[in-house]
């Protein structure tokens, strides 16, 4: 029969970065996520506490004439997450440029995901009396182009000073 777990112990931990250099702004992260658990599969013990370890890199850059130029990389490991394990490794990359016009009040956006189709399903899925094998590869390549315009934009934002001041010189 199927029953709820009682606890899952895990943990998560990531560590990130964030500098600039220039035009390059580039964000890195590296992290994992463990947890520890123990089921009965096919009156076995199945242990599935092998993490899964994860990094990205995303990478903008700062062009003239208002073009932004991004370029992000993301991994992500085998390991096992509640009842599955994930037995093959995920890579993918995503491309984009957007351009501003007007004072970066209109935007358009082109961005290619999954660029070298590394996007997977590749699991294998424990249950009491059942074990589930799936492997899917399907085209998780896409093109999407985005246009955004910013109704009524402040031309002078709030900068902190003087609030209040009219009520001070009052008193």
């Amino acid at each position: 029969s199927t029953r709820n777990l009682d606890k899952l112990p895990s943990l998560t931990a990531y560590l990130t970065a964030s500098p600039k250099f220039g035009i390059w702004a580039p964000q890195a992260s590296i992290g994992f996520m463990k947890q520890w658990l123990t089921i009965t599969s096919n009156d076995k013990q199945v242990r599935l506490n092998s993490p899964i370890p994860t990094a990205s890199l995303n990478n903008s850059f700062s062009l003239p004439k208002g073009f932004l130029l991004t370029l992000d990389a993301n991994f992500q490991g085998k390991g096992n997450q509640q009842n599955v394990e994930l037995t093959d490794h995920q890579f993918v990359v995503n491309l984009g440029v957007t351009k501003s016009f007007f004072d970066d009040r209109l935007s358009v956006v082109l961005k290619g995901h999954d660029l070298f189709h590394g996007r997977t399903m590749d699991i294998k899925a424990y249950n009491d009396r059942l074990n589930i094998y799936q492997f899917s590869r399907w085209d998780t390549r896409e093109l999407e182009l985005t246009v955004r315009y910013k109704f009524n934009t402040a031309k002078n934002r709030y900068k902190g000073t003087g609030a209040g001041q009219g009520e001070i010189n009052r008193m």
